[in-house]
């Protein structure tokens, strides 16, 4: 695969989870091209993906609703899940007169809220929603048909607000019919496709497993979990899943240890633990 950048970073996307991947670089002008760089590699970091089906459903929107009220209803999902997001998209399915009236917004555990359909996006009177929302779907394209609104679809704020927030809690869809009219409907139901790191193969091994400072300036120091008794290998991984850090540190008596990620952009990263046979994972954030 070849790609074209005028800046000195480019963002993949649709990469396999778990794969190493190899690059060179090689500069371009209006003089032609040049010798391309040594071959440099990553590897993908492992991604879980969870769907979780909301419990409040079938909710209903009255018609004949008072002049200038909006009748509103929330379906509040709980999600026992924890891991940190890298990704989330939401099914959502709603039967209305007119499509146009509904406004769809969700909120995380974390208290972030983005609005994924605002009002009238559709107003050429066609009925019922029946989508799936996601960041790399499609442009909203409306139908003359019913479901107005379906497919795979790029909502009104980006779902990536959520990425590096953890999963675990309740997460709030509330659904607004913004016009008093004779229209009426039903919020049938909606569900959440989380994905993320896995967290643990062992419930033991991740209960003592101490990163501090975090957040910090990009010096970690970190104390092995108990049991970890052979050669430990060191991840660091940023949301994308590119592996930023790798090394082996070999057994000894000494569970205590520092990683060094100075050279490395502000943000959310994961730290990952592994002897072979028990990985811990911990979020870290370097400010």
């Amino acid at each position: 695969m070849t790609y074209s950048s005028t800046v000195n970073t480019y963002q993949l996307s649709s990469l396999q989870t778990e794969t190493t991947y190899y690059w060179r670089v090689a500069p371009e002008n209006i003089c032609g091209q040049g010798t391309f760089s040594s071959t440099y590699s990553f590897t993908t970091a492992a991604v879980v993906c969870n769907v979780v089906n909301s419990t409040e459903n079938n909710l209903n929107f009255l018609p004949f609703s008072l002049p200038g009220v909006h009748q509103v209803r929330t379906s509040t999902l709980n999600v026992g899940l924890d891991t940190t997001i890298t990704d989330i998209d939401e099914t959502i399915n709603v039967q209305h007169t007119l499509s146009a009236d509904i406004e769809l917004k969700l909120t995380s555990p974390s208290g972030t809220t983005i609005t994924l359909l605002d009002p009238n996006r559709c107003p050429n009177g066609t009925a019922d929603i029946s989508v799936t929302f996601n960041d790399q779907g499609t442009t909203l394209n409306c139908s003359s048909t019913a479901p107005a609104i379906s497919g795979s679809v790029i909502p009104f704020q980006e779902l990536s607000a959520f990425n590096g927030e953890s999963s675990m809690g309740n997460w709030i869809l509330t659904i607004t019919d913004v016009v008093s009219s004779s229209n009426g409907g039903q919020f049938l139901d909606f569900n959440l496709d989380i994905c993320g790191p896995p967290l643990s193969s062992s419930n033991q091994s991740i209960g003592d497993f101490v990163v501090v400072p975090n957040p910090s300036n990009g010096q970690f120091d970190f104390k092995l979990p108990t049991g970890f008794n052979l050669d430990v290998t060191v991840l660091v991984h940023d949301l994308h899943g590119r592996t930023i850090y790798n090394k082996v540190f070999t057994n000894d008596s000494q569970r205590f240890h520092t990683i060094d990620l100075d050279n490395v952009s502000l943000g959310i990263y994961f730290l990952k633990v592994s002897d072979g046979y028990r990985t811990a994972i911990k979020r870290i954030i370097i400010k």
